[in-house]
């Protein structure tokens, strides 16, 4: 029961910490963004929401029971 229940938990602090180390990314490049340019600011904006929808699909590939598929 301890190891399922340590799975479990690795399951929610994985893509938790993945998502702050992310935002922490973002937000420390914002003002170096605003030097560089609009199309640097672009790309990092597409990089990061590309990692946010991968993270998300591998989520859901496995982990089935955690998150709530709609069949259409």
């Amino acid at each position: 029961m301890a190891k399922r229940h340590c799975q479990s938990v690795d399951l929610i602090i994985a893509p938790l910490s993945s998502f702050a180390e992310i935002n922490d990314l973002y937000a420390s490049s914002l003002s170096s963004l605003i030097v560089a340019g609009i199309v640097d600011g672009i790309l990092l904006t597409v990089a990061v929401r590309s990692f946010v929808l991968l993270s998300d699909r591998f989520a859901i590939i496995h982990s089935p029971k955690r998150f709530r598929q709609r069949h259409h």
